[in-house]
């Protein structure tokens, strides 16, 4: 393993000019989720102490209100908006309400539901459909036109144990980012095409970290996204548990073969306290994966390089949706059905989602996005909703993702303190994993 300490003090040369007329905040090696959990990278709060309050909205006469929760930084919030103001602007006779939650956003809709105050819609990720699925009313799929999702996999996200209880609003899928001008110095072809092979990307990334020893073949791989990656999943969709299988065990080697073996991504100590998207756009790293949308402010402000986007290695990955739900207790059914169909659906509000650094999930707003930067390849993040997959909707997931997340980076070679058998230790994990997942279900 080479130790590239020149490299941390270059890329933060490199990418001190970049940063600080970006405006935006740098993202960590790990990508961020956007699947209805609050610790995703949110924009820095602007300053509105000496701005005019806009005035609050309230129904006219006659107008039917319902509510509207949703969360994210302030762009995602002002898209919200828009979207209440496009439904409204063609169903006059709803208001909508909007209630945005800043923060711990989870938490505070669990509070909602038990005080019963829960919004008519409320946004929810995939992966939280499970746990919410007591306050969510079913929804007659036979009654919304989903001719135009790009593929089925956003909708069946938001389908827990048979009964559709959410319609996908955007999604993130993950594929690589790439500097074309350090594939061509390590005379190797880039990954343009349809596919892209875990045995090429090893071979590309080793070439590339050859270069020189200023030079990294990309970040570090992880593991939730390369157990997709060779083929396995975490859980399956018969609620087990199967982290343990030899597609997550090649998975997890890879990521920690990645560091010590082929060489060609940093180390833990090494990325500690470092944002290696900027090593990237500093012209540093060959390959940029697990990289989603909402990547792309970042990669925008490169001038010195020439990159694109690819498929991610192996063709599989994890598909972060988020969608709207409609409470069970609501008093207004059919205009909150009307409302969650129209942000799915419409064209006018996917063609808002398709402005932003989210995909949306409709052929509409996918022309509007592939419009933003249409010199690169932005349909590979569509391609790749064809062949990536969605968690598994189940309660107790996210404590089973602990349980795997805590065992590789205490136990494994993938973190920094130990080196044991990898089978043993997602064995014994499993096992452990497997009594929380029957405890909940």
């Amino acid at each position: 393993m080479k130790r590239k300490v020149l490299a941390i003090l270059m890329a933060t040369a490199m990418i001190a000019g970049l940063t600080a007329c970006g405006g935006n905040a740098a993202q960590s090696n790990q990508p961020a989720a956007d699947a209805g959990n609050t610790n995703e990278v949110e924009s820095a709060a602007k300053d509105t102490s000496d701005e005019e309050e806009k005035p609050v909205a309230t129904a006219s006469d006659g107008q039917i209100t319902i509510q509207y929760s949703y969360w994210g930084s302030a762009d995602e919030a002002a898209t919200e908006e828009a979207i209440i103001a496009a439904f409204m602007e063609q169903n006059p006779d709803i208001f909508v309400e909007p209630v945005y939650v800043e923060s711990s956003y989870e938490d505070k809709l669990q509070l909602m539901i038990a005080g019963n105050t829960a919004p008519d819609v409320m946004a929810i990720g995939s992966e939280h459909v499970a746990n919410f699925s007591g306050a969510l009313a079913a929804i007659d799929v036979s009654t919304v036109d989903t001719s135009g999702y790009i593929s089925d996999v956003p909708l069946n996200a938001l389908n827990y144990n048979g009964t559709q209880y959410g319609l996908p609003k955007r999604a993130n899928t993950k594929v690589i980012a790439y500097n074309k001008a350090l594939f061509e110095q390590a005379e190797v072809a880039c990954p343009d095409g349809d596919t892209y092979s875990i045995e090429q990307f090893i071979a590309d990334a080793t070439a590339i970290a050859g270069i020189s020893d200023e030079i990294y073949g990309s970040n570090a791989p992880y593991y939730g996204q390369w157990i997709y990656q060779f083929g396995g999943r975490t859980i399956d969709e018969s609620g087990k548990v199967v982290f343990n299988s030899k597609e997550a065990v090649d998975a997890i080697q890879f990521c920690a073969d990645a560091v010590n073996k082929y060489g060609f991504a940093p180390s833990r100590e090494e990325t500690e306290g470092q944002n290696v998207i900027e090593w990237f756009m500093g012209g540093l790293v060959g390959v940029y994966l697990d990289c989603g949308p909402f990547n792309l402010p970042y990669f925008t402000e490169i001038t010195d390089f020439d990159w694109d986007f690819g498929p991610a290695p192996g063709n599989g990955g994890g598909m972060e949706v988020v969608g709207v739900s409609i409470s069970a207790a609501t008093e207004h059914p059919e205009e909150a059905a009307r409302f969650a169909a129209f942000v799915s659906t419409s064209k006018e509000a996917q063609e808002i989602i398709g402005g932003t650094t989210a995909m949306p999930v409709t052929e509409d707003g996918k022309a509007v996005f592939l419009q933003q930067y249409p010199d690169k390849n932005l349909q590979a993040f569509f391609d790749a909703a064809e062949y990536e997959s969605a968690p598994a909707t189940i309660k107790g997931a996210s404590l089973v993702n602990g349980i795997l997340n805590s065992a590789i980076y205490d136990r494994t070679a993938v973190g920094t303190v130990a080196d044991e058998d990898i089978q043993t230790v997602l064995d014994e994990a499993a096992i452990e994993a497997q009594a929380v997942l029957d405890e909940n279900n």
